[in-house]
Parts: structure tokens; C-alpha cells; sequence
């Protein structure tokens, strides 16, 4: 009954980051899809405007491609606290980056996902896994990911 729990817990909260993430992500295309319509309703007002608003158009959608924001990851740090906790205490000398890292593994993504979500590349978070298992005095053959599930 308590395992159930947990993992409902746990659904529950992947769910949430889902969610927050897909909210997040509408909101910014809106922002976009309205600043691009406007600059659009400049030009048709006024088509002298073109190669300026063109400008314009352009370095707002560079701009909207380059962002990096940091809501998932502050929404990772939130809903981890407590793993995060276990983990400090019984490794001292775990970074930010590396408690990231195991959050993301714990929630059972694999190497490429993790790297997507990190913007490295996947031979980084391979890097980042054996690192990792040497902070946690893991042999090779030891489950990374059973591991995490199991503090």
C-alpha cells in the first residue's frame, strides 16, 4: 500500500512537470504568435515598413529560439527536495548539476533525453553518468537508475 502510494506520488508529480511544462510552452508561442502578428499588421498597414519589420520578425523569432529558461529545471529542484536531501547527506560532495542529473534519471529518462533537457551533448551525460557513479562508490555493474529509486 505504501509503495502504491509512492508511485502515485510519483506519477503525480511527472504529470504536474508535464503539465507546467505544456502551459509554459503555449504561453511562449502565444507570446510569439501575437508580436509576429503585429509586426505582420505593421507591414500590411504600411508597406514601406517591410525590410524593417522583416528585421524585426527575424531577430524576435532568433531571440524566442535562443531563450533558455529555467522553469523546468526550477520546477525539478521543487518537486526533488527530498531526494535531494537523502542525497546530501549520505554524498556531501554532489553538485546542483550532478542531484539534476539523478532527478532525471530517478524519473527514468534515459541518456539522450537527459542530454536534450541539459543542452550537452548524449556523449556528455554518458560522461556525466560513470562521473556520477564514482560519486556514489557504484561499480559498472551496479543500476544507476535502481539505485536512486531505492533512497
Amino acid at each position: 500500500m505504501k509503495k502504491e502510494s509512492e508511485l502515485l506520488k510519483h506519477q503525480l508529480k511527472l504529470k504536474t512537470i508535464e503539465l507546467a511544462n505544456k502551459a509554459k510552452e503555449n504561453q511562449e508561442k502565444n507570446r510569439l504568435l501575437l508580436n509576429l502578428k503585429e509586426k505582420y499588421d505593421q507591414v500590411r498597414l504600411n508597406p514601406a515598413s517591410l525590410p524593417v519589420r522583416y528585421g524585426e520578425m527575424q531577430r524576435i523569432l532568433e531571440s524566442y529560439l535562443k531563450t533558455d529558461d529555467k522553469t523546468f529545471e526550477i520546477q525539478i529542484d521543487e518537486l526533488h527536495q527530498e531526494f535531494y536531501q537523502k542525497l546530501r547527506k549520505k554524498f556531501s560532495g554532489i553538485s546542483k548539476n550532478d542531484l539534476r542529473f539523478c532527478a532525471y534519471l530517478k524519473m527514468g529518462l534515459d541518456s539522450k533525453e537527459i542530454a536534450a533537457i541539459m543542452h550537452i551533448q548524449p556523449s556528455s551525460a554518458y560522461i556525466n553518468r560513470s562521473r556520477l557513479r564514482k560519486k556514489l562508490n557504484l561499480n559498472i555493474e551496479d543500476d544507476l537508475h535502481e539505485f536512486l529509486n531505492a533512497l
